[in-house]
């Protein structure tokens, strides 16, 4: 994709730190891995890089240019909860679609980052086939995407770990239970 510019090589740990930095802070996620059965935050964001294959290919660190319109192209990770809420049963939706939902316009978590956008941000995607689907970062995805909608001006850098997969991103379904419970 023209719209990436690669800026270093990765390791899957240095992508699993960005991951940590981004959400292991945040009380939210800690409670929701808890009440997914996991021991901690690192032990439940593990069961999806496992899921994901994470750890098998190469890694690297783009920047995105124009990162509105070029986020809006990307796709929704096959997350139940998305699937659920967002996708309307689908396997995954484009964040062009997804900004396009009066009900995550008003989601929470949503709403602040359009009113609190980090200056720079890392997002963790993996591109299967031409499609690029986030795996970390949906509700800055999202966000990103409701300003390329409404046309709002966005100032900061956005940044993407990446890696390349031959394998569909679809569900396991264990994973899928667990996620449910």
């Amino acid at each position: 994709m023209e719209n990436l510019q690669l800026i270093k090589k990765l390791t899957f740990e240095e992508v699993f730190e960005y991951w940590r930095r981004n959400e292991a802070h945040q009380e939210g996620w800690n409670r929701l891995a808890k009440e997914r059965g996991y021991a901690s935050w690192e032990e439940w964001r593990m069961s999806y890089a496992k899921r994901f294959r994470c750890q098998e290919p190469e890694w690297s660190l783009y920047e995105i240019a124009d990162p509105t319109k070029t986020v809006s192209q990307f796709w929704g990770g096959p997350f139940s909860g998305w699937v659920k809420n967002y996708y309307g049963g689908q396997i995954s939706k484009s964040f062009a679609e997804l900004a396009q939902s009066d009900y995550l316009r008003e989601n929470p978590k949503v709403k602040d980052m359009l009113e609190n956008f980090p200056k720079d941000t890392i997002m963790t995607g993996i591109r299967v086939a031409k499609k690029i689907y986030i795996i970390e970062g949906m509700h800055r995805a999202v966000a990103l995407s409701i300003m390329n909608y409404k046309r709002m001006k966005f100032s900061g850098k956005v940044f993407i770990a990446l890696a390349d997969s031959s394998e569909e991103l679809g569900y396991e379904p264990r994973m899928i239970k667990k996620e449910l419970e």
